[in-house]
């Protein structure tokens, strides 16, 4: 068969696959599986099948209900001297496929004054512009009618590949998200909405330009954002850096320490957790410097 993706939008087709599989077998089960089990897994999947070398550093357990927490996702090219960084937050669409929950909650209020701390997606948007870089929603999904999820990646539909399900992960500019509130569902965010992979778009060659995923994540991401024709700021277009942007280049150094990265007892860490006390922690996704060999993941050619 033709090559379609790269080495690592396979790896991300698989990881959305996943999500889309276990939340429809949660589902059929009655069990809850909420943000903070699937970002889990995501995870766990991740570093075991990213064909790069894959950094993962946690600072504070995600606890998506109470905070709202972020991770900051970094994509790089192989030989390192390019990287898209972007604030992600996650959210579940509910059992009913209908909305998704919290979108403009209040994230709690100061102790002292009592006052309101503002809206999550307020929050997000701010923190993310802070650190220079656009802030994206991932949302999990599964979806019993599929009828309803867009058939738009052009990729897997000349390859003859399933689509549906590369929608258990979607992503969406948390500017568009926020101009369409207060519609949260799945119908009115999916026009604004692309599947994890296609933020690795290589037009379906499935070989990397120069620059890599780096390049390739700040070329989506600026389509992302002004696509919903909602007036918002080319924000994605941010984010692109030579290298690694300096908090992200620290927290990669860390990363080597992963009893401490696990346990948080690394002093520099807790140090960065109390800097950033919304941000659950980072991952860092380098190309593998080769084109070919396979991913692993046997649901993602499926």
């Amino acid at each position: 068969m033709t090559k379609t993706l790269t080495r690592e939008q396979d790896c991300l087709l698989g990881l959305a696959r996943d999500v889309w599989d276990k939340r429809g077998q949660a589902k059929a089960a009655g069990l809850p599986y909420n943000e903070e089990t699937v970002t889990e897994r995501f995870l766990l999947e991740l570093r075991l099948h990213w064909p790069g070398q894959v950094t993962i550093v946690a600072l504070n357990k995600y606890r998506e209900a109470a905070t709202g927490a972020d991770w900051a996702w970094s994509f790089v090219s192989a030989d390192g001297a390019w990287s898209q960084s972007m604030l992600v937050q996650a959210k579940r669409l509910d059992d009913m496929d209908h909305r998704y929950g919290g979108i403009s909650q209040e994230i709690g209020r100061r102790k002292v004054a009592g006052e309101a701390l503002g809206r999550q997606i307020d929050r997000l948007i701010d923190t993310a512009a802070g650190l220079g870089i656009p802030a994206v929603y991932a949302f999990y999904n599964h979806l019993a009618n599929t009828g309803r999820v867009p058939d738009n990646c052009g990729s897997l539909r000349a390859a003859g590949i399933r689509t549906v399900d590369s929608w258990g992960v979607a992503l969406a500019a948390a500017e568009e998200v926020r101009d369409l509130l207060p519609d949260d569902t799945f119908d009115g965010i999916r026009n604004h909405s692309m599947p994890l992979h296609c933020l690795l778009c290589s037009g379906g060659t499935g070989i990397k330009r120069e620059g890599g995923s780096a390049r390739a994540a700040n070329t989506k991401l600026a389509q992302l954002f002004v696509n919903g024709g909602m007036g918002s700021a080319m924000r994605g277009a941010g984010g692109l850096a030579r290298g690694l942007p300096g908090l992200l280049e620290a927290l990669a150094g860390l990363g080597s320490e992963e009893d401490a990265a696990t346990t948080g007892e690394s002093s520099q860490l807790q140090g960065l957790a109390r800097e950033f006390p919304g941000l659950a922690g980072v991952v860092i996704f380098r190309d593998s410097a080769t084109e070919t060999g396979p991913v692993r993941m046997p649901w993602a050619q499926m």
